[in-house]
């Protein structure tokens, strides 16, 4: 897996919320045309313990030449998206292609809203499902609101 910033290494702490309001954070990820050029899952965010998402917004450089690459967002381990109930069942969103020209989408989806409170951290971040025709390094941005629970 690829785990490229402090927060997901575990040397910048993840804000916890210290009521019920909803707290925002952003994580970065760093791909290299390596990267871009195999499945694989990279971590940008931990989700705390006790919190479920509201929203996760993502935006990406144009990190590809041609038209192949398509990821996922959600919860992930070292390769690929953590399912379960307690993750909303699966991706928070499947197949987006906004790698492709630089562009950026927000999810509000129904496994996302449906995500349950968990008692361990869970690294949030991307799943590359098909890998790019023509990598191009660059980043991939997630900005997730959250709240505890």
């Amino acid at each position: 897996m690829g785990i490229k910033n402090d927060v997901v290494e575990g040397r910048t702490p993840a804000i916890y919320p210290s009521g019920s309001e909803n707290v925002t954070m952003r994580g970065e990820i760093d791909l290299t045309t390596a990267d871009l050029g195999a499945p694989g899952a990279h971590a940008a965010l931990v989700l705390p313990i006790g919190c479920v998402p509201v929203n996760i917004a993502v935006d990406s450089d144009d990190l590809d030449g041609g038209t192949g690459l398509t990821f996922d967002v959600g919860v992930v381990s070292a390769s690929a998206i953590v399912g379960g109930e307690v993750n909303g069942g699966g991706a928070w969103a499947t197949g987006l292609d906004i790698g492709r020209t630089g562009s950026a989408t927000l999810i509000a989806s129904k496994s996302l809203l449906r995500t349950k409170r968990s008692d361990s951290d869970r690294l949030v971040g991307i799943v590359i499902t098909s890998p790019a025709a023509t990598p191009v390094a660059g980043k991939v941005n997630l900005t997730m609101t959250y709240r505890s629970v």
